[in-house]
């Protein structure tokens, strides 16, 4: 993958809760892995599949699965963090050549052996489209609750205020965040909003 983008905080974007979920047996790999990823964001491992599901919440932005081994299933992660209302972008560990298979179910791949830089870019990218996703999710919300109290009457002036200005902060960080995107990502990840 070659992709060049600006450091988060050159984008205006922080990490705040935005974890990365770590799901990988081996124990070394696991904590070289989490070491690498926790210069830029809160990292949560699991070496278990059911390790991974307790840890799985609305937190985690990217979810960085190795494919590879039998204790994980990518799919059952993503149903069960669909079924929990958590959306993140997947980023699956996997042996070269990759299947397009595998392509298909996720949104990024990282082939062993597993590069620091190339882990740290995959997870950068896929982060930033995470977080554009939940910031449009947001907007969306917001956008929705400013129209009920424009049309209804029961909505104050202080009201109007208070959901416009979260709505310019929202549209300044969707810019932000757009920004530092290709614009096929940007377009693909709004086309994929429930």
């Amino acid at each position: 993958m070659d992709r060049t983008y600006l450091d988060d905080a050159e984008v205006g974007i922080g990490t705040r809760n935005d974890a990365v979920l770590v799901c990988v047996t081996d124990g070394t790999e696991r904590a070289r892995l989490a070491s690498v990823l926790r210069q830029d964001y809160p990292v949560r491992t699991a070496d278990s599949e059911s390790d991974a599901l307790a840890s799985l919440d609305g937190n985690v932005t990217v979810l960085v699965v190795d494919e590879t081994s039998d204790e994980f299933t990518l799919d059952h992660l993503v149903e069960t963090g669909t079924e929990r209302d958590c959306r993140f972008q997947v980023a699956a560990i996997a042996d070269a050549p990759v299947a397009e298979s595998l392509r298909d179910r996720c949104d990024g791949v990282v082939e062993k052996p597993i590069d620091d830089q190339t882990l740290r870019t995959t997870v950068r990218w896929l982060h930033r489209r995470g977080r554009y996703d939940r910031t449009l999710a947001t907007y969306y919300a917001l956008s929705e609750r400013y129209a009920e109290l424009v049309t209804g009457t029961d909505a104050t002036a202080d009201e109007l205020a208070s959901v416009e200005e979260q709505l310019a902060r929202l549209r300044e960080e969707l810019d932000d965040v757009g920004d530092s995107l290709e614009d096929g990502d940007a377009f693909e990840v709004a086309l994929s909003r429930d």
